[in-house]
């Protein structure tokens, strides 16, 4: 008999005796044990909680570490997040020049007049195409950028590239296809 089983018995045997038993009353506590076996109760194993399967977060999809190699005729863009904010923060630099070089890890930059690099990141709609002279597309297939372009920072305004919100940061570039809210 394993021990399991033994346990309700033993348990019905305590409760008993202090159910019986006062600390007034010490001749109230049983002096024989029960010689007989106790009965065997079953008890059922509990029925194990199915564990959920992962669920695929589609509204929000993880970020490559690093970008994938780009294939003869795209660029890698690095995707902005869904949920993009842009800080109100001023930038030291009065005008950005896009920089696209398929060769490069990060083969698209933008270049402050200052000479720093700063990473650009894009909306999912945006894309980059061309071997000879690689360009930013958008969604209707329109070129947004070319090597070499130079984006003005305003005075008290974000600025725009080609009609699109341009989040410009101090070490970052975001274009996106909508305005943040």
């Amino acid at each position: 008999m394993s021990t399991r089983s033994l346990l309700p018995s033993i348990l019905c045997l305590v409760l008993a005796a202090c159910a019986i038993a006062t600390p007034s009353s010490p001749s109230a506590i049983p002096t024989q044990v029960p010689t007989s076996a106790p009965t065997p109760v079953a008890v059922e194993e509990p029925t194990p909680i199915p564990t959920p399967s992962p669920v695929e977060d589609v509204t929000n999809p993880p970020q490559p570490t690093s970008p994938p190699a780009a294939t003869s005729s795209t660029l890698v863009l690095r995707q902005a997040p869904g949920n993009f904010g842009c800080d109100a923060i001023g930038v030291e630099y009065r005008s950005v020049t896009f920089r696209i070089n398929r060769e490069s890890e990060e083969q698209v930059v933008a270049v402050t007049d200052g000479g720093k690099n700063l990473r650009t990141s894009w909306s999912p709609s945006f894309y980059g195409t061309g071997t000879a002279d690689p360009v930013i597309r958008d969604a209707a297939a329109d070129i947004v950028v070319r090597d070499g372009d130079i984006l003005p920072m305003p005075d008290g305004t974000w600025p725009r590239l080609h009609g699109y919100f341009v989040c410009a940061g101090t070490d970052t570039l975001a274009v996106l296809d909508r305005d943040p809210e």
